[in-house]
């Protein structure tokens, strides 16, 4: 990506076509204006959010680095801001989830494991994996022969849990 905010509107749009009944995903905020504030009276700036069934309120901190994984020190202010608006809106349940382009170092995902953090995988707009309760998206980059072909194929498990293949396709072929 270019910069923080593409990457931020990449995650995004991937929350926006998780394959979930109209209204389950709603208040989708992202970027600069998108702040939350918690009960200390900080106002809290979140890469995106997103209010799921009407009562659980995620924010998701996006990292999208060029050479290192996500450290101990950014799950703990994730955990602090969460924390932090949790305290400030009593009526939904706050849920965190980090969002980055590699994985987590070893303490760090130690310490979202125990406080049940969530990691989701976007490595670029080919491949990614973002999953919400029972709803997934995933891209997987996919080329055939001597780089004649190549897209993106997405597979979804819809509320059931059941792979399906709806809106499974290849973009980006020499066939259009």
């Amino acid at each position: 990506m270019n910069s923080p905010d593409d990457y931020e509107v990449l995650v995004k749009g991937i929350i926006e076509g998780l394959p979930a009944p109209a209204g389950a995903f709603t208040e989708i905020g992202q970027g600069r204006a998108n702040c939350l504030e918690g009960q200390s009276g900080v106002a809290h700036q979140i890469d995106v959010s997103f209010v799921y069934k009407a009562r659980q309120l995620v924010i998701v901190e996006c990292k999208e680095f060029s050479d290192e994984n996500v450290g101990l020190l950014y799950l703990r202010a994730l955990k602090a801001t969460a924390d932090d608006i949790q305290g400030g809106r009593p009526d939904l349940i706050v849920s965190a989830v980090m969002v980055s382009n590699g994985p987590l170092q070893r303490g760090a995902k130690t310490f979202a494991d125990y406080y049940k953090i969530g990691h989701e995988q976007v490595v670029d707009r080919q491949r990614f994996a973002f999953r919400w309760d029972k709803y997934l998206s995933l891209g997987i980059a996919v080329q055939a022969g001597p780089a004649k072909a190549h897209g993106v194929a997405q597979r979804i498990i819809t509320g059931d849990g059941n792979p399906q293949a709806q809106a499974s396709r290849v973009c980006g072929t020499d066939d259009g």
